[in-house]
């Protein structure tokens, strides 16, 4: 642990660190020629219809009518077709920089919850995290929405030191930005709420309209960016409904997160059941509701518990939350996988990733044991908060090793709590 302070003290710095970051990434997309697949085809070839002025997705029963919350993104990427008729390398160009600022991002946040040294570790350890290096390759609404997430978590932590009426404000607006391209925003928002309500209202006992009226701020900051923008694409005739407003109900996600045979992965069962009630909302959330209901109540609880206990380790357990599959393998060719090169270049990054990722979660584990010493309990409690957030809200809702990409940088800031590195 001496050597490593040195290093960190001595030779570590934030500008060798981006740099460090950044070509990583850029190697990343420039040997490795992932093309959009699946969901990711979808958004960015509709990103070319929008560029041109058709807008026939985004109504109606397309896909992106009955998910408007992905409109965002297609429309991002039909700004890059308004400069190139082919902007696949300038768009993962866009995803090395908003992930090298993630970089910065952990830093500037390390710094506040810690201390320069525990930051610039932060920053090196999510410099050299896999998935954010391989998803830079993929199309993904991620890597728009992380950098917004973290600048929100920021701004937050610095409304907890100065009860700032513009931070919260600002935490608001940043996390309605991030919102609009991956919708997990609502997560962030309890995790403020119950941080607020403990921390704020409950041990600070002082100033309680001060502290409601940035509460409503908070809500303030959230709604707007979202209401604007939402209504000005549906007055301009862009989108039939409102981004908060799906064609398909949002239960359907929790009814495929509760198929014991899917293991609450997508599944052609569930993904029928829209169709099956001719895309009517109401008919959909009834039967969705009671195929959940009839599920439980045909699985014992140990049943259930085992279900569970297996989804969130699958759903949390790949290292690299699938960056290799939907980068790599869903690129090559069935004849290439096969190749004995392919398999052993596989297994080593498998292992590499794999150790890497354990590392990580001895150490927030341990964060975890340190929080009755850390000088920061609740800056860091504040951060575990968000992450059991996710834990929770995925263990409802379809599994996808993916999806908990956007929040896997809490790993990091909580790992940090493992670390005795003093400034």
């Amino acid at each position: 642990m001496k050597k490593l302070r040195y290093y960190i003290e001595n030779n570590l710095s934030l500008p060798k660190i981006l740099i460090l970051a950044f070509v990583l990434r850029l190697i990343w997309i420039l040997v490795i020629k992932t093309v959009p697949t699946s969901d990711f085809k979808l958004m960015y070839e509709t990103g070319k219809l929008a560029a041109e002025g058709n807008f026939a997705a985004f109504h109606g029963l397309s896909y992106f009518n009955l998910f408007p919350h992905d409109s965002i993104t297609v429309l991002y990427y039909s700004l890059f077709f308004k400069i190139t008729n082919n902007p696949l390398f300038l768009i993962k160009f866009m995803n090395v920089v908003y992930e090298t600022f993630v970089v910065y991002m952990i830093y500037v946040i390390g710094k506040k919850i810690y201390n320069k040294n525990l930051a610039k570790l932060g920053a090196f350890l999510i410099a050299i995290f896999p998935p954010f290096i391989m998803y830079c390759s993929e199309t993904m609404a991620e890597h728009m929405a992380i950098p917004f997430f973290l600048v929100s978590v920021y701004f937050f932590i610095k409304f907890i030191d100065t009860d700032s009426i513009l931070f919260i404000f600002l935490s608001g607006i940043f996390l309605s930005l991030g919102d609009l391209f991956r919708p997990v925003g609502i997560i962030f928002f309890i995790a403020y709420l119950i941080y607020f309500v403990i921390k704020k209202l409950i041990l600070q006992r002082k100033k309680y309209l001060i502290k409601l009226l940035a509460f409503i701020i908070l809500i303030i900051g959230c709604a707007l960016p979202t209401v604007i923008l939402s209504n000005i694409l549906v007055k301009a005739d862009i989108l039939q409904n409102q981004i908060w407003q799906p064609a398909e109900p949002s239960i359907t996600t929790v009814l495929k997160g509760t198929n014991f045979e899917a293991l609450g992965a997508w599944n052609v069962e569930d993904a029928k059941v829209p169709s099956e009630c001719h895309f009517n909302a109401k008919l959909t959330t009834e039967k969705s509701m009671q195929l959940i209901k009839q599920r439980f109540e045909s699985h014992s609880i140990p049943e259930i518990i085992k279900f569970y206990a297996e989804k969130t380790f699958l759903q949390w357990g790949i290292g690299d939350y699938g960056a290799y599959g939907w980068t790599v393998l869903n690129n090559a060719g069935e004849s290439a996988l096969k190749a004995p090169s392919a398999v052993v270049i596989a297994t080593i990054s498998y292992i590499i990733i794999s150790l890497y990722y354990i590392f990580i979660l001895v150490f927030a584990v341990k964060g975890i044991f340190n929080l009755k010493n850390s000088k920061q309990k609740g800056k860091v409690m504040f951060i575990y908060l968000i992450l059991l957030g996710f834990i929770g809200f995925y263990m409802l809702t379809e599994r996808q090793s993916r999806y908990s990409f956007v929040c896997s940088w809490t790993l990091i800031l909580t790992a940090l709590n493992g670390f005795k590195l003093k400034e």
